[in-house]
């Protein structure tokens, strides 16, 4: 098959991206990686009448700490930012997962975060670190926390006429974990837990953070189970419990590759991989 017709814009600047999407609005659509968009395009399942083709605009591949947060350029190929020494455990862990490395090679993290496909690992990880994005306009820039942007499958807070600049992410907790399941090894994630959190000097969770994949149509929190991991030790009675009750709200989808049901019992067992993973990982400084 073949994509229909469109007109390839390649502005050199921020500024004449932006000016692209305020003048073509719906009809405009940003190419980044093209590991999500180009099969889209093939398929006819997306037809814009513009593609904003973002790799010769200058200054959105940097990777690189201000103000007290790690700054991610949203043209930052994923494989450079899962390589990158300032990057977050957590984030590097699950791009590990995002696919064979000739798609992480070309895949942009801001391409992954605005596509959000609910199967994607590094929308989970922002989530999970507290991330926020920031997103430019003509009418200047705002920052929507990650809890925020993601609204439902393939759909997130980013207007027509806005563009992903870059991602944000505080301080990391000193401990975390990622584990996912699928059909096969780089299949997309049937089922994935992500956390980060610290214990105290008694091997209790003095800070906690989960974050699902497969709990729901986008990647979600589970505070529940946070809740009632927070001042307790991870034993298996205290996991079990606290993976009942942070998944008792989930509304996993059922497809071809699994069932609700089947979905919500696998949670389960990595919710309490991914704590009692990340509670045997090293500390590290924040």
């Amino acid at each position: 098959m073949k994509p229909p017709p469109f007109l390839h814009a390649a502005p050199r600047t921020v500024a004449e991206a932006i000016d692209l999407l305020a003048e073509h609005g719906d009809a405009a659509r940003v190419l980044a990686g093209g590991q999500s968009l180009m099969p889209l395009l093939v398929m006819r399942m997306a037809r814009p009448s513009v593609l904003v083709d973002l790799n010769r605009c200058a200054g959105l591949s940097a990777i690189e700490r201000a103000d007290g947060a790690l700054r991610i350029g949203a043209m930052a190929r994923q494989i450079d930012v899962q390589r990158a020494p300032q990057t977050p455990p957590l984030l590097a862990m699950a791009l590990g997962w995002a696919g064979p490395r000739a798609v992480r090679n070309r895949g942009t993290l801001g391409g992954s975060m605005a596509h959000a496909d609910p199967s994607a690992e590094a929308p989970a990880a922002a989530l999970c670190l507290d991330a926020v994005m920031v997103l430019a306009s003509r009418q200047g820039q705002r920052l929507v926390p990650a809890a925020e942007f993601f609204h439902d499958a393939l759909v997130t807070a980013i207007a027509p006429d806005e563009m992903l600049l870059e991602i944000r992410i505080p301080p990391a907790h000193p401990r975390c974990h990622f584990v996912e399941t699928g059909v096969r090894q780089a299949d997309l994630a049937m089922a994935a837990i992500a956390t980060d959190l610290a214990l105290d000097g008694q091997g209790r969770i003095s800070a906690i953070r989960i974050a699902a994949i497969g709990a729901a149509n986008r990647p979600i929190r589970l505070p529940l189970a946070e809740q009632a991991l927070l001042g307790r030790t991870p034993t298996p009675t205290t996991l079990r419990e606290a993976a009942r009750v942070g998944l008792a709200g989930a509304e996993p989808p059922s497809d071809l590759i699994a069932s609700a049901a089947h979905r919500l019992a696998v949670l389960a067992g990595l919710l309490e991989e991914a704590v009692l993973g990340a509670c045997h990982t090293e500390a590290r400084a924040a």
